[in-house]
């Protein structure tokens, strides 16, 4: 092959793959700006994530439209810190995995083996409540308290006596069900084995490893006036969040994050080389849960899993949530090596959105 025809070669290759970068990103532009406009939105936070074999480097990054703070004009910028909600599970995910793989624990435990001795889960009709059961929330503990107390105000002490007045799990535990109970029984069995406050896990696990400078379960003063505003339409949501220091919810709805650390996260997922020898891809795809006879859907370690359109192989694993005036979504599909996450200081849903995204990046 002569050398012009090797240019030639070079430059259709190179000038296709700044095309579809373009593309990707007018997209982006296009889909946000429609949302915002057309859901009165007040902000959103993008990050996307591409690999591709010919690729020498993946495809990252981070956009920002719309305010943080509707009452102060404030502009959404890329270390704008959210309110997680339950896309805090994230975080119970990959810890969760990191333990599994240095084999402090077996997924087929009893998880009661790894709680407080004076903290007892309810037991299902038959069996136990395993770890298994816990992390693919089918354990059949519900999402919400079903006694007359504030989540945010419900201390640990509270859940206790909570589960001495269940004593029974009704329900068959192989019902699929998300429950942020469940998870935060799970972190507080990770905060049991590491001796350690599940914060300071997190911290020495994650946030420090990864550079994580704007992820937080305790807001520190200097950074409250970086945190978004939430709405419900136009207005600011003004309640008693449940990052409240005591809350039990606290540890799987009350991380803050910012997009551009929620976006290592994301690498984190979807890049071999970012784990060093411990391979969180293949673990977490490798514990894909699949029964359609018990569930709805398919679900993993606090994801659910879809589709896209573009084929009935290439499968998506998605948290979505809406939350004290917060909206978030993040999506990994592993065939592909594509990733978004969206974080929206809005109510309204952005999964959607967020779906739509994952298909561009498909093509």
């Amino acid at each position: 092959m002569n050398y012009n025809v090797c240019c030639l070669l070079f430059f259709i290759t190179f000038h296709s793959f700044v095309f579809s970068e373009l593309q990707i990103k007018e997209k982006i532009h296009e889909e946000c700006k429609s949302f915002l406009q057309k859901n009165n939105g007040s902000g959103l936070s993008v990050a996307i994530f591409k690999n591709h074999i010919k690729m020498k480097t993946p495809y990252e990054e981070v956009f920002s439209f719309g305010q943080a703070r509707r009452s102060s004009k404030t502009l959404v910028y890329d270390t704008t810190i959210y309110r997680l909600g339950p896309l805090s599970k994230i975080f119970t995910s990959l810890v969760l995995l990191k333990l599994l793989s240095e084999n402090k624990m077996d997924i087929n435990e009893e998880a009661q083996m790894y709680l407080p001795k004076n903290f007892i889960l309810p037991k299902p009709v038959k069996g136990t409540v395993s770890i298994e059961d816990l992390a693919y929330s089918v354990s059949g503990l519900s999402n919400h308290l079903t006694i007359p107390i504030k989540e945010y105000k419900a201390s640990e002490s509270d859940i206790k006596i909570y589960f001495k007045t269940i004593k029974q799990i009704k329900e068959s535990k192989k019902k699929y069900e998300p429950s942020d109970l469940g998870f935060s029984c799970l972190n507080l069995m990770i905060s049991n084995i590491k001796k350690k406050k599940y914060e300071d896990v997190l911290k020495e696990e994650l946030f420090l490893p990864f550079d994580m400078k704007h992820s937080f379960f305790t807001l520190p003063l200097e950074k409250i006036s970086k945190v978004a505003s939430g709405h419900k339409g136009i207005k600011e949501v003004r309640e008693d969040f449940i990052e409240r220091e005591g809350s039990f919810f606290k540890t799987s709805r009350g991380a803050l994050s910012s997009i551009l650390d929620i976006q290592k996260i994301l690498r984190a997922f979807l890049s071999e080389n970012q784990m060093g020898s411990i391979k969180y891809p293949k673990t977490l795809y490798g514990y894909r849960l699949i029964k359609p006879d018990l569930f709805q859907e398919e679900s993993c370690m606090g994801f659910t899993i879809k589709k896209l359109k573009r084929g009935k192989d290439f499968k998506v694993y998605v948290i979505s949530s809406q939350h004290l005036g917060f909206s978030h979504f993040f999506a990994l599909c592993p065939d592909l090596q594509i990733g978004c996450a969206i974080l929206s200081n809005s109510e309204y849903p952005v999964e959607n959105l967020g779906i739509e995204l994952m298909e561009h990046l498909a093509q």
